[in-house]
């Protein structure tokens, strides 16, 4: 079995040392306390904590998995409200710096993630049933695409896309109230929903976005034009951004302090954006994408001398 021996100034930090070093979760390993902390004396005498952390033989998975104690050293502790959200691990994987190009985020790059956003909202698959009014006639992605773009709506496609919203709701059997949030882009907030809330957002947000584009689709052939239109639960999705934010100026400290590159989990284009913005002004660090379709994922590194 695997077992490594880590020091720190508290045993807490001890274990979370030794976990960053194995990629392990604290479940899967056993720690044995080999130094409690010694404060001294004027700083005479004074001795860290150390531990042993030996893996257990169960078979895990691959990569370093944020626990609730290493999410607490990375994002702070999370608030009560933040449980109803199911939110999925964060999953950090160490990367050596040369790896990589670490390339600055650019508009060009920005642009990049836009445009795949974009098309993986043109060409993700929607769900056609003869009970939704008018799914059963709404055209495939590719024509919707071709529909002129409206970039302010009328109080006509506002009430439109409120009541489409409603009826899929009610459909699903979801009581809940769609509150306008506001018109630029057109953002719907589900409000009011007591429970399936985890079932209507998905793993990271999945059937949320589902909902949002089949939305999409329905007003886009109601109305004869493309709206952008955004669809939030109990706003969900602005707190995933804030999340998403806090998480990369916490890894981007992690990224100084241990000097090496750290890729964060797979995400979809608009929240790998998010993280790319979030650090975009940094005098320091870096981020690029890597990876292809659903394993693309953001890389955070130090930027190299004379960049």
């Amino acid at each position: 079995m695997e077992s490594i021996e880590a020091s720190g100034k508290s045993i807490d930090e001890a274990i979370h040392q030794a976990l960053l070093r194995l990629g392990k979760r604290r479940d899967e390993v056993d720690i044995t306390v080999l130094q409690e902390p010694v404060r001294g004396t004027f700083g005479i005498g004074s001795k860290e904590a150390r531990i042993r952390a030996t893996v257990r033989s169960t078979p895990t998975t691959s990569g370093a998995v944020i626990t609730p104690e290493m999410a607490d050293a990375i994002l702070g502790p999370s608030s009560d409200d933040d449980e109803l959200y199911d939110h999925d691990e964060m999953y950090l994987e160490d990367e050596a710096d040369d790896e990589y190009e670490d390339d600055e985020y650019s508009d060009e790059a920005e642009e990049e993630e836009e445009e795949e956003e974009a098309t993986e909202e043109e060409h993700a698959p929607f769900l056609a049933s003869s009970n939704f009014p008018g799914v059963a006639a709404a055209a495939s992605a590719e024509k919707n695409s071709e529909l002129p773009f409206i970039e302010t709506p009328s109080r006509e496609d506002v009430e439109i896309t409120v009541d489409v919203l409603q009826h899929i709701l009610r459909y699903m059997n979801i009581r809940a109230t769609v509150q306008v949030r506001s018109t630029s882009p057109l953002t719907l907030n589900i409000h009011g929903i007591n429970e399936n809330l985890g079932l209507l957002i998905g793993r990271r947000g999945e059937t949320l976005a589902a909902l949002q584009l089949l939305v999409n689709l329905i007003v886009a052939h109601l109305t004869g034009h493309r709206l952008r239109i955004i669809v939030d639960a109990e706003n969900y999705r602005v707190r995933r951004e804030e999340n998403l934010r806090s998480l990369a100026l916490r890894v981007a400290q992690q990224v100084r302090s241990y000097r090496r590159s750290i890729a964060l989990e797979a995400m979809p284009p608009h929240e790998r954006r998010i993280v790319h913005l979030a650090l975009a002004d940094s005098a320091d660090v870096t981020t690029e994408s890597i990876g292809e379709g659903d394993e693309r994922r953001v890389v955070i590194s130090l930027k190299r001398p004379g960049r």
